[in-house]
């Protein structure tokens, strides 16, 4: 039996393309993949960034509006961020036309996973004039663990858990698969779950996740140091990224001097896609909080304190 997509043979993927109504906090998925991105650009000068499926294009924007940049997504999405943004380039693609344009970088971030035929994916960026691919995919060996630990029951053969997912690779399976496409110098980043992909000899920097300061004022990835840590901590029960509130927007789970109880969601910690509400460890008052907004997290990393 022939592999498909270079995955072992007793691998199940859906049959189906599967789409989640609920969008919360879908601006912040990938970020560390388009920070990135970013320093990719500052440190080889690029100018002129294609994004294949863009989403709500807000990290696009966040880190490129300083660039010449094409989004590319499909309708009713398309239309939705074309009518938020109408000064910026976005365009319809269902990887039949690729654009006539050369870029310095493609970015396609956690798309492949969701395609039930990749390969229309892999021969679009083929027949693209580019230097530099930032790819990001889940890893599925890295994944598969860190669901297991939330206790629930995985196919180590598939379908993945999460029911968006088509398919996920291992990081050999990726490396073999994107070979065949000749995309090569691939670089490996197992901690973030993210791989480079690069072509025409152009190196890539050794960094995953750097911190960026630069023009678009991106976030400080360093955790926060608490002046005042004394007190009741709660912390992290993983490594994700934290949120104060259910979605960009609404009201916060806490705040500064209110009284909860033992159990109540004080945070949200999310990890591969999956948001995990973080519970009070016990009855109290705010004191402190320890993280910002959307800054990535340790396990055991305090984030709030209770008096």
């Amino acid at each position: 039996m022939t592999k498909k997509y270079c995955i072992f043979d007793e691998y199940v993927s859906r049959d189906e393309f599967v789409t989640c109504e609920q969008i919360g906090h879908t601006d912040q998925f990938q970020d560390e993949v388009y920070a990135a991105a970013r320093k990719l650009c500052v440190d080889n000068n690029y100018k002129t960034i294609l994004d294949i499926g863009c989403g709500s294009a807000f990290k696009l924007i966040k880190y490129f509006r300083d660039k010449r940049f094409v989004g590319l997504d499909l309708e009713p999405n398309l239309g939705h961020i074309r009518d938020k943004y109408p000064l910026y380039d976005f365009r319809e693609s269902d990887f039949n036309k690729p654009p006539k344009e050369k870029f310095d970088l493609i970015i396609c971030s956690d798309v492949i996973e969701h395609l039930l035929d990749p390969d229309d994916l892999l021969k679009f960026i083929s027949q693209i004039d580019y230097k530099h691919l930032v790819l990001s995919t889940p890893e599925r060996n890295t994944i598969q663990e860190l669901q297991r630990s939330f206790g629930w029951d995985v196919k180590t053969n598939g379908p993945p858990h999460n029911l968006m997912h088509v398919r996920e690779w291992s990081f050999k399976e990726l490396s073999e698969y994107l070979d065949e496409f000749k995309l090569t110098e691939i670089e490996f980043t197992e901690k973030d779950t993210k791989i480079k992909v690069s072509k025409n000899n152009v190196s890539i920097n050794n960094q995953a996740a750097p911190n960026i300061q630069n023009d678009l004022s991106a976030k400080n990835l360093a955790p926060n140091k608490s002046s005042v840590n004394i007190g009741i901590e709660i912390t992290s029960p993983i490594i994700g990224t934290a949120y104060h509130s259910p979605e960009p927007g609404a009201k916060k789970f806490v705040e500064v001097g209110k009284k909860i109880k033992k159990g109540d969601t004080v945070m949200i910690v999310e990890a591969m896609k999956t948001m995990n509400h973080v519970p009070s460890t016990s009855d109290g008052v705010v004191k402190e909080i320890c993280v910002e907004d959307g800054q990535p997290v340790e396990f055991g990393q305090t984030i709030i304190i209770l008096e």
